[in-house]
């Protein structure tokens, strides 16, 4: 005697019925096309797009991917970057301590940005929790943007902060190097990062 096995969403609190089902594998794009280059300001308008359509994880999604690439392009702005979520963790707890009136509240902007990755994987419920948190991700992005604007971050001294730890994480800094045909690599400790 066999049992039906049904599978349900990952959202935690609801048994809604979830059948799996194949993925479309069709290409509907031209592929030889180069991608356009995503910003910030794109995931947070998909973000709404997905709200509109009650699409919460993927709202969530985009939300900590606009929030993570807008630290991204501010560290690139000085000739820098990371590649894990501790280091940029790392770099928000500096920004917090030194660039800005308001630390609680920058850092707990983080938190809500980080929190809606963690909705994107568990399948949020309900939208009034990613509301708050597209909020809270905008307000970091924004003050960001004014830290830098504002002339608020001081290169040199993140670099001295963040080496006196006397931790591995120094030798994780990413820091760009042009090269002859107009590609741009990433050194870590002085040897140029090989992609996979």
């Amino acid at each position: 005697m066999f049992h039906r096995v049904r599978a349900f969403s990952s959202t935690s609190r609801l048994l809604v019925p979830l059948p799996i089902r194949r993925v479309a594998v069709d290409v509907p794009v031209i592929v030889d096309q180069p991608c356009i280059p995503a910003t910030p300001q794109s995931h947070f308008q998909l973000a709404l797009e997905h709200i509109g359509k009650r699409a919460g994880a993927s709202a969530c999604e985009e939300i900590w991917l606009g929030s993570s690439l807008q630290l991204k392009v501010f560290l690139r702005t000085y000739s820098m970057d990371v590649d894990y979520f501790t280091m940029k963790s790392r770099v928000v707890d500096y920004l917090a301590l030194n660039c800005v009136d308001d630390s609680d509240a920058f850092i707990g902007f983080w938190a809500n940005a980080y929190s809606a990755h963690k909705f994107g994987y568990n399948d949020v419920e309900f939208l009034s929790l990613i509301l708050p948190t597209y909020r809270s991700a905008t307000r970091f992005c924004n003050e960001l943007f004014d830290i830098h604007m504002e002339n608020r971050f001081n290169k040199k001294h993140f670099l001295a902060e963040w080496r006196s730890q006397k931790s591995r994480w120094d030798k994780k800094l990413l820091f760009p190097v042009a090269m002859r045909d107009g590609r741009v690599e990433y050194t870590r400790g002085g040897k140029i990062i090989k992609k996979k």
